[in-house]
């Protein structure tokens, strides 16, 4: 999802993103829907709103699906659900956030 608003960036809008998970839980049978993912702007200072904005996409996915009985059980619930923000400049807050997977290969690898 792209939280941060950047041109540069592919994903759909946090106000745009809800459809797609519905479409994917509902009609591709042969996909397992896991989580979410963001990338903040690649800045010095990172913003908490990035993240944040992707903190309140998960609510909206699980409000969606409480009453839905055919499919509830097709969304994660708990730390099963994958929030993936936060990058090696960024990890920190994505983590403090509510991040359970984070991408830090600069980090590791240069």
């Amino acid at each position: 999802i792209n939280t941060s608003g950047e041109a540069s960036k592919s994903g759909a809008p946090p106000d745009d993103f809800l459809p797609i998970v519905r479409h994917v839980v509902e009609e591709c049978p042969r996909l397992a829907f896991s989580g979410l993912m963001t990338i903040g702007k690649l800045e010095p200072n990172p913003q908490k709103e990035w993240f944040s904005r992707l903190v309140e996409c998960k609510k909206q996915v699980l409000e969606a699906f409480a009453d839905d009985d055919e499919h509830k059980d097709d969304i994660p619930q708990g730390d099963e659900f994958v929030l993936s923000m936060g990058m090696s400049g960024d990890y920190e807050m994505a983590v403090e956030l509510g991040s359970n997977m984070v991408r830090i290969g600069s980090s590791i690898f240069g």
